[in-house]
């Protein structure tokens, strides 16, 4: 199966339903990048052989899916810990701030 490394974003032939990574170094490199506690660097392009274009419908899937995130989080606002309320109202506070700012809202 196809899948997509999680650190190169390369895609590889997986011999695993499990597998993330394309190789032991981009694992590796994932993993210490965790551990030293570093974000995660996004590649400034993408790799050779990635469509790069994104279809009208695959923006509309993916802004539904923020709006049901932040909706999650408003639900857990209410209905999940307490001591973990206001972070949840944070979250969903800036996911409907990112898409009206970009006009999604």
């Amino acid at each position: 199966m196809q899948k997509r490394c999680k650190w190169c974003a390369a895609v590889f032939q997986s011999k695993t339903v499990r597998a993330q990574f394309c190789s032991d170094r981009c694992r590796k490199a994932h993993n210490r990048a965790l551990r030293d506690g570093t974000r995660l660097k996004v590649p400034a392009t993408p790799p050779a052989g990635v469509d790069k274009t994104v279809s009208e419908l695959e923006i509309a899937y993916m802004v539904s899916s923020i709006h049901g995130i932040a909706g999650f989080f408003d639900a857990a606002a209410v209905a999940g810990p307490e001591n973990r309320s206001d972070l949840c109202r944070f979250f969903s506070g800036r996911l409907r701030n990112m898409l009206d700012e970009v006009g999604l809202a």
